[in-house]
């Protein structure tokens, strides 16, 4: 473990997350997963591209998953390096 403790101070590590319908109720704990449990650097998330394929439409975010995601980025933000690409 010590040698996995000196490689990982030189070396960053990120999550990156596609937000859809089936993780945007867990954001909060994905969040606290990451960074508390996992001890990674930063995460950034990506909301699902809805022309991305056929199949992406099924997975859109409804209008209340987004909203409590935009929530607890804000919530968060302070707190932990999170980021948003759109």
């Amino acid at each position: 473990m010590d040698g996995l403790s000196a490689l990982k101070a030189q070396t960053e590590v990120s999550a990156i997350v596609k937000i859809s319908n089936r993780n945007a109720d867990e954001i909060h704990e994905l969040i606290h997963m990451v960074f508390d449990e996992l001890n990674m650097d930063t995460i950034t998330f990506n909301l699902l591209d809805p022309n991305g394929c056929q199949k992406a439409k099924e997975f859109i975010p409804t209008q209340e998953q987004l909203q409590y995601f935009k929530q607890v980025i804000l919530d968060h933000k302070s707190i932990y390096p999170v980021g948003l690409d759109s």
